[in-house]
This record gives structure tokens, C-alpha cells and sequence, in this order.
């Protein structure tokens, strides 16, 4: 039997979405958050949002690629947890798991397109150039190091395995 008192929060899912390049450059799919966002307002990002009533995460990280850029991607695992800090809200923060995802392919054309108001740029970023952008800060860490962390586990082939390549 549930228990009887239930509250509703809002709770969020992240992407983080790699791709090797023709040059064998691991990059990461990010976009600049649009500056009419009320949170971290021309900041990189990977990507994400709130999941809607009855998804599980792994759909709304899906539909979360679709909607912003137009990526289908195989989602393979959770990477971390996070926490948007709220001020003034009756929820003082919003919980959130960030995935790993491997892209497959565009929904539209032959690049990423932006499909919401969310974010004003978006682009495939070499890992080893993440230093030229500014990403969001977080907690209990960073977008640079969820990404520095997920492609570490990206790269790393199961026992037996080949390393993961992209489509």
C-alpha cells in the first residue's frame, strides 16, 4: 500500500551526448543557453530539463535531445546526480541524474538544430577544448567535470570489448 501523504516536485534530467569526430576527436554536444532563461542565462550546457508526468528518465532524456537539438541518441548510463539551487520557491532545489548518451544520428538535416527557446547556439565541442567555453556551475560539481567524468566512463571498454565508437 503507497502512503497516503504524496507530493509533487519537479525533478530534471541531463544529457551529455559524445561523438567521435572524422578526426577521431571525442566531442560533446553542447549549446549556449538562451539569455532570457532565468537560470544561468548565456551559459554552456548539455543539455536537459524537467521530466514530464509518468516518463522515466531515460525517455525524457531522449525527448529532451529530440525537442533542443534534434539529436537521436542511444542512452547508455547514468553519469552523476545533480542540484539546481531554487531561491524562493516552495522547492528549494531540483533533483536531477545526468545520462551518457552516444549519437546516432539528426532527427533534422545533418547537424544539430536548435528546436527550443532554451538556447541560442548549439555545437559539437572537442573535450580537450572545453576551457573556451563558460559552462554552467553546479552541484556537487560543474558541467566540465560531469563531462570530463562521463567521458572517462565513455571510453572505457567492458572487459573484452572494443572502445565505443560512435555512428
Amino acid at each position: 500500500m503507497r502512503e497516503v501523504r504524496r507530493e509533487k516536485i519537479e525533478v530534471h534530467v541531463g544529457v551529455i551526448c559524445f561523438r567521435l569526430s572524422s578526426v577521431g576527436e571525442l566531442d560533446v554536444l553542447v549549446g549556449r543557453r538562451a539569455e532570457t532563461k532565468e537560470l544561468y542565462p548565456g551559459y554552456w550546457d548539455t543539455g536537459g530539463g524537467a521530466l514530464n508526468e509518468g516518463e522515466d528518465f531515460r525517455d525524457a532524456a531522449e525527448r529532451k535531445l529530440s525537442e533542443e537539438f534534434s539529436v537521436q541518441a542511444k542512452i547508455l548510463e547514468p553519469v552523476s546526480d545533480f542540484r539546481i539551487p531554487l531561491e524562493g520557491d516552495s522547492q528549494l532545489i531540483i533533483p536531477g541524474v545526468k545520462f551518457i548518451c552516444l549519437f546516432e544520428r539528426y532527427t533534422r538535416g545533418d547537424e544539430p538544430v536548435i528546436q527550443s527557446e532554451d538556447f541560442s547556439e548549439v555545437r559539437w565541442q572537442p573535450i580537450n577544448a572545453l576551457d573556451e567555453l563558460e559552462l554552467i556551475p553546479g552541484e556537487p560539481t560543474d558541467a566540465q567535470q560531469d563531462i570530463l567524468a562521463a567521458a572517462a566512463l565513455f571510453l572505457q571498454p567492458e572487459p573484452g570489448d572494443e572502445p565505443r565508437e560512435s555512428a
